[in-house]
């Protein structure tokens, strides 16, 4: 009768040491690429308010009769007045494409109407208070906006949660002689915690843009 040779404890030590090995290089291995997963989203999550933003305070620049950087103590925002005319496109509440107000000897000429204000402020969206997040708000006359004023669809989903909430400054400049502005937004949002601990991400996009509609 054949005997079946058992494992000496040595063997068994040794196959519980790779084995335990193998376990910690996976878990490691796995533990790295979901830090580096959380991170990917995190740093695609500001990049896509980022644009957002950028994208919104260019087509206002674009279509504008004028732009001015209005300066009040630590609080910089961009003011820009609108042609008088245009259509609502794409139904979402504001306009998107101009019209001009005359044509006078084969040049359009657009009349002023409301001036379109981007603004930090803080949560609740009143000028000249705090920071933190960028609000928008379309004003009738060269007031200051107030919280009536307050372009709801550009801040808030349907549900009332912040469109932009990881963009937390816009830097500004306008030069009006070349009728140009430039602005850099910017935006961050914490890292995934692990191997690269709890650094933020932060993104910046600038852009430079010419406004079209000043005749």
């Amino acid at each position: 009768m054949k005997r079946t040779r058992g494992m000496t404890l040595a063997e068994t030590l040794l196959c519980v040491a790779l084995t335990s090995l193998v376990v910690g290089t996976m878990a490691a291995m796995y533990g790295f690429a979901a830090v580096r997963l959380t991170n990917a989203y995190s740093t695609a999550e500001v990049l896509d308010q980022a644009n957002e933003v950028a994208d919104e305070l260019e087509r206002t620049i674009r279509n504008a009769k004028d732009c001015e950087v209005i300066t009040s103590g630590s609080s910089i925002a961009l003011r820009c007045r609108m042609p008088e005319k245009g259509v609502d496109v794409n139904v979402d509440g504001r306009i998107d494409l101009y019209d001009p107000s005359l044509v006078e000897l084969g040049i359009e000429v657009y009349l002023g109407g409301k001036y379109v204000w981007f603004y930090p402020a803080g949560t609740g969206a009143t000028y000249k208070s705090g920071s933190g997040a960028i609000w928008r708000a379309e004003v009738t006359g060269t007031s200051d906006p107030t919280s009536s004023d307050l372009d709801r669809k550009f801040a808030y989903y349907f549900d009332s949660r912040r469109r932009v909430p990881l963009v937390t400054r816009v830097d500004l400049s306008v030069d009006r002689s070349r009728r140009l502005a430039t602005f850099t937004v910017r935006g961050s949002a914490p890292a995934g915690a692990g191997a690269t601990g709890t650094r933020s991400k932060t993104i910046q996009v600038t852009r430079s843009v010419h406004w079209r509609n000043w005749r």
